[in-house]
């Protein structure tokens, strides 16, 4: 999934709304206090799911990193 077009706040709004209407759990998520992208769980079912997740800077798709201890 690549988007290449800027996306709107309303269309991100849209798109979570969606989402949590479908009972799928979303997470942003940070590096060192800068939103580097979003995650979740959709398609949960009897104890299982799909996990899928976005990274937005460039500079960090691709790059694996320790969890944060915060």
């Amino acid at each position: 999934m690549g988007h290449a077009e800027p996306i709107s706040a309303d269309e991100v709004v849209e798109h979570y709304e969606a989402m949590a209407e479908e009972s799928a759990r979303q997470f942003l998520l940070f590096l060192d206090g800068k939103l580097m992208g979003d995650a979740d769980l959709r398609g949960i079912d009897n104890g299982t799911a799909e996990f899928a997740f976005m990274i937005g800077a460039r500079d960090q798709q691709g790059k694996a990193s320790a969890p944060s201890s915060r």
